[in-house]
């Protein structure tokens, strides 16, 4: 009898962000900045939810906090990523290892999701095998294409005049 390959554990939500935020070109004080960007623009009721976030990336992306799915769709607005699959992460962190809850089809290199596919050269990415998308496989990830996020430039160009 064959005995299968050990399972790698699950990637951690703060990974995930980090992977996702870092594969954007977004550093964590242009994120900052974006976000402080959009509570100017945001309604009053969301205005301090955004001033949190603001705070909680870094503990986030060393999962000693987790976003909730409203502040993960907030955040989503300042760098690509799939809320679900982000909250999927923690519901399987936060569950244990014993638990069983599926894991999502994310890509080990740069984090992307069927639902949130990294673009290469050629286009969007497709499955290479289980953990790792063509674009990765392919090129070992040199070759993502940043997608235009209008919130980033928002924030580059308030960075740029403080």
């Amino acid at each position: 009898m064959v005995n299968a390959a050990p399972q790698s554990p699950a990637m951690s939500p703060g990974t995930y962000i980090r992977k996702r935020r870092t594969m954007a070109g977004v550093s964590v004080a242009q994120a900052s900045g974006a976000l402080a960007a959009l509570e100017i623009l945001a309604h009053r009721t969301v205005r301090g939810r955004i001033g949190q976030l603001q705070q909680r990336l870094a503990a986030a992306e060393a999962d000693r906090d987790h976003f909730t799915l409203c502040e993960a769709q907030i955040l989503r607005n300042v760098f690509p990523f799939d809320p679900n699959v982000y909250e999927q992460l923690v519901d399987f962190h936060l569950a244990g290892p014993g638990a069983a809850l599926p894991e999502p089809q994310i890509c080990r290199n740069c984090a992307c999701s069927y639902f949130d596919a990294c673009m290469g050269t050629d286009g969007p990415c497709a499955w290479h095998s289980d953990d790792l998308c063509t674009v990765c496989a392919n090129t070992g990830g040199a070759e993502h294409v940043n997608r235009h996020r209008p919130l980033r430039l928002i924030a580059e160009s308030t960075m740029e005049t403080a």
